[in-house]
C-alpha cells in the first residue's frame, strides 16, 4: 500500500500522520467553536494524533494494530494530559486485504488490487460531494496519477470550492436544508486528506 497526505492550511486546527511500515493513517480536525472562547481549537487534535503515532511507532514490525484500540489509548493519553478543545478523528489500518477503521463507529472491508481510499477532514467533505470525488478519483486513476497527485488535484479542487461563491457543495446543500434559505458557495477550512493505492 503506498499512502500519501496533503494539508491546505486555513486556521490550522486539522491534524494527521501518516505509518507506513504499519499501514496506518490518522486524521483529526480540531472543533473550531473553541477558538471563540479563546482556545487553541488545534491543540486536542495534534495531542491525538501525536499519541496515536507514538503508540504505532512502538509496534513491532509486521503486528497488526486496532483502529480502535489505537483510537482509544490516544485519547486517554490525550485527556489524561489536561489538553484544551475537542477533535473528530479517524484511524485507518489495513492489514492482509482487510482495511479497517475507527472513529464513533468501527468497522472493516475487505480490499483488492487497484483500490483507492481517501481519508479527510470536513475542509474536504464539506466541499467536494462523493461522486465528484469518485470522479476525481476514476480520473486520477485512469491517467496514471500517483497517491501525491491525486491527494494535491483532490486538495485543490477542495480549496476552490471553499472559496467560490456560487456553486453548490455539500456544505451549501446541507445549509438550505437545514436553515430553509438560498445559499451556495463552499466553507472555508483547513483542507487535510491522505489517500492510499493498494498494489
Amino acid at each position: 500500500m503506498v499512502i500519501q497526505s496533503c494539508y491546505l492550511r486555513d486556521h490550522a486546527e486539522d491534524a494527521h500522520f501518516v505509518h507506513a511500515g504499519t499501514n496506518v493513517i490518522g486524521v483529526a480536525d480540531g472543533v473550531g467553536g473553541y477558538r471563540k472562547k479563546g482556545v487553541d481549537a488545534s491543540a486536542f487534535a495534534r495531542g491525538l494524533m501525536c499519541n496515536a503515532f507514538s503508540e504505532v511507532v512502538a509496534v513491532a514490525p509486521g503486528a497488526h494494530v486496532c483502529p480502535r484500540t489505537l483510537l482509544d489509548r490516544a485519547y486517554r493519553k490525550t485527556v489524561a494530559s489536561r489538553t484544551p478543545a475537542a477533535s473528530t478523528a479517524v484511524i485507518l489500518s489495513l492489514s492482509g486485504r482487510t482495511l479497517r477503521w475507527a472513529y464513533a463507529a468501527v468497522g472493516e472491508v475487505p480490499g483488492k488490487e487497484g483500490d483507492v481510499v481517501v481519508v479527510g477532514t470536513d475542509g474536504l467533505f464539506d466541499n467536494v460531494s462523493d461522486d465528484e470525488l469518485e470522479r476525481i478519483v476514476a480520473m486520477g486513476a485512469a491517467m496514471g496519477f500517483s497517491p501525491k497527485n491525486m491527494a494535491d488535484v483532490i486538495a485543490g479542487v477542495a480549496y476552490e470550492a471553499a472559496r467560490c461563491s456560487y456553486r453548490d457543495t455539500p456544505y451549501s446543500l446541507l445549509e438550505r436544508k437545514e436553515r430553509g434559505t438560498f445559499s451556495t458557495g463552499g466553507k472555508q477550512d483547513d483542507i487535510t486528506l491522505s489517500i492510499t493505492k493498494d498494489y
